[in-house]
């Protein structure tokens, strides 16, 4: 039996197999050709020739910016039907170029209105792409002159605010729209909505609109339509709720003829919900009469720098007393008021005052009075203050007064 633990002979070595360098290079050239093929198979697999079919091809139009400049425009666009390509090449070259596959419609040298045939031709974004079949040679649209005009844009406010009227005001109310004709002739005006709930200062933004026909319809869509800016700047003012009375007064044409019986002239209602600015230091809303009438009439109110009037409250009723009226001078009692305390007043009991009133006023009919509030003891000269129902105005008129 060997011993397997004896040491081999020193000189007794274990032989290795020599290649030569044409087996070595033969071995390359074989892993090579593997390799590529390989690779051959792995692309073949991966990203294999194929046809495709593209669907609702886009349509791209040359020289519709110079038809423009000529004054016309192309409409009938959105009626061509859906065009489908089949077009072939490598997976991932479909993949990539795809979307740039389109149909170019040149629309050059039109001199007319009407329908034209223009050509047509399928254009592919790389060589890689191979087109197989489909397409179109030409298609047909109508050419129409090109207009412009300008539309009025209104405010409509939306959403509610409990505490403040809020006023809009566009800083330009009109914008400038062009289009095909038959377009353009159905386009009245547009809205720009605000919605308003959440304003509480005075505030400016940009708003878009919509544009509406002759029968006060929404335009969901157009084909040719473009307008100057597809917004307008607004302006919000806000303006305090308060109620308010109604105070009736004639037109300055009324005026020259007529004063008003304040005390048996029914306004209904006799209060109304404005909006106030700060500044505004009135202590009602006009209402102004400017016919001569008996009977209950709808009026509108007056509005006069810083108070708001909304939509719903523009108008009130009103049965007017009117009368005749003239100017006359008329001997009338003064009553002292705010007389200070621990004082006595020393005056004229009686002035004469030249009133514009109702023919048959009488000195009964008329109230002055002077306001002693704030005078020291001494001598002043006071204001006659002239009231009445049917006063329509007083010559100044002033009196001595000795505070003791």
């Amino acid at each position: 039996m060997k011993n397997p633990f004896k040491k081999k002979p020193s000189g007794e070595k274990k032989g290795k197999k020599k290649f030569t360098a044409s087996e070595r290079l033969k071995t390359i050239i074989t892993s090579l050709v593997c390799a590529v093929a390989i690779w051959l198979m792995v692309v073949y697999i991966n990203d294999p020739s194929i046809t495709i079919t593209l669907n609702d091809i886009d349509v791209r139009f040359t020289g519709e910016m110079a038809l423009k400049e000529d004054g016309y425009v192309l409409t009938g666009k959105n009626e061509l039907p859906d065009i489908s390509v089949s077009v072939s090449g490598k997976r991932s070259d479909l993949m990539d170029y795809m979307d740039g596959v389109y149909v170019n419609v040149s629309v050059d040298d039109v001199l007319s209105t009407g329908e034209h045939e223009f050509p047509a031709s399928i254009e592919l974004p790389t060589t890689r792409l191979t087109l197989e079949r489909g397409g179109i040679s030409s298609v047909t649209l109508n050419v129409e002159p090109l207009e412009t005009k300008e539309i009025q844009i209104l405010v409509r406010q939306t959403g509610t605010n409990k505490d403040y009227f809020v006023a809009s005001q566009l800083e330009s109310d009109t914008v400038e729209i062009s289009g095909a004709k038959s377009e353009i002739d159905g386009v009245s005006y547009g809205v720009a909505s605000i919605d308003v709930s959440q304003i509480t200062a005075d505030t400016s933004g940009e708003y878009t609109y919509t544009m509406y026909g002759p029968s006060n319809t929404a335009l969901t869509g157009s084909e040719t339509i473009e307008a100057q800016s597809a917004v307008v700047h607004a302006e919000n003012l806000v303006y305090e709720r308060r109620s308010l009375p109604v105070i009736p007064e004639l037109s300055a044409a009324l005026a020259a003829d007529y004063v008003i019986d304040t005390s048996k002239t029914v306004c209904s209602p006799t209060m109304v919900e404005v909006g106030v600015r700060p500044e505004f230091a009135g202590v009602g809303v006009g209402a102004v009469i400017d016919k001569v009438t008996d009977s209950e009439t709808e009026f509108y109110l007056h509005p006069v720098t810083g108070i708001y009037i909304p939509g719903d409250s523009q108008t009130v009723r009103i049965t007017p007393v009117l009368a005749k009226k003239q100017t006359k001078t008329l001997r009338v009692r003064i009553t002292a008021v705010n007389v200070p305390e621990g004082m006595t007043a020393d005056f004229t009991q009686e002035t004469d005052v030249t009133l514009t009133c109702a023919e048959d006023v009488t000195p009964n009919d008329v109230k002055a009075e002077i306001d002693l509030s704030g005078l020291d003891r001494g001598s002043h000269h006071v204001a006659v203050n002239v009231s009445g129902p049917r006063v329509a105005s007083y010559d100044p008129v002033s009196i001595d007064v000795t505070l003791r």
